[in-house]
């Protein structure tokens, strides 16, 4: 199990899941306004990013760029 938390649009998210992928497109926003920051922690493994405006919308915008970050994110 993975846990999940992004705060964007002045929002904290939490969720506990095991497919990173549909949790985070589960929270995609109608519009971003804002930064993206999230953590994944999984035992005592963490992993933390902060993506800019851009970067944020183009994570929720395909499947590819999300897929991506993703790989990024475990490197």
């Amino acid at each position: 199990m993975f846990k999940l938390k992004m705060t964007f649009n002045g929002e904290n998210h939490e969720i506990e899941t095991k497919d990173l992928k549909d949790a985070i497109l589960s929270l995609k926003p109608n519009v971003l306004f804002t930064e993206t920051y999230i953590t994944v922690t999984k035992g005592e493994f963490t992993r933390e990013r902060l993506l800019n405006l851009k970067q944020g919308k183009r994570l929720f915008a395909s499947d590819n760029s999300l897929e991506i970050f993703l790989i990024n994110l475990f490197l």
